[in-house]
């Protein structure tokens, strides 16, 4: 049995999928996935403000 192959110069050698078939997904490992590294604690501390009030003296500012 011989495999046929397109005329040399004419077209495409491949046989692409329409552009109207559904979408063909092929998973394969490209080693791109790590481990999700274990979340940390939250960490609270307390501050003490010097002041709730703020002043800016940018000349660009009224």
């Amino acid at each position: 049995m011989s495999v046929s192959l397109p005329p040399r110069g004419r077209g495409t050698a491949s046989n692409p999928f329409n552009r109207y078939a559904p979408t063909q997904i092929i998973a394969s490992d490209d080693g791109w996935f790590q481990e999700v590294p274990p979340s940390r604690a939250t960490e609270v501390r307390a501050e003490t403000a010097k002041s709730i009030i703020t002043r800016n003296q940018s000349p660009d500012l009224p």
